[in-house]
């Protein structure tokens, strides 16, 4: 069976969305299986990861 793929964009970089993209991820307990695809910079992503511990 394929795993469905879904793409997410992080919004403007200097807004909420990278925040509430990565805590919507980080919940894998709601979370289907679903291939997530993020659209945005990947430096911003290893940046608002650091900051979320």
């Amino acid at each position: 069976m394929n795993i469905p793929k879904i793409g997410i964009t992080l919004g403007d970089p200097g807004g909420i969305g990278p925040e509430i993209v990565l805590k919507a991820l980080s919940s894998k307990n709601s979370l289907p299986k679903i291939s997530y695809i993020l659209f945005g910079s990947s430096l911003l992503v290893e940046e608002e990861k650091l900051a979320l511990g």
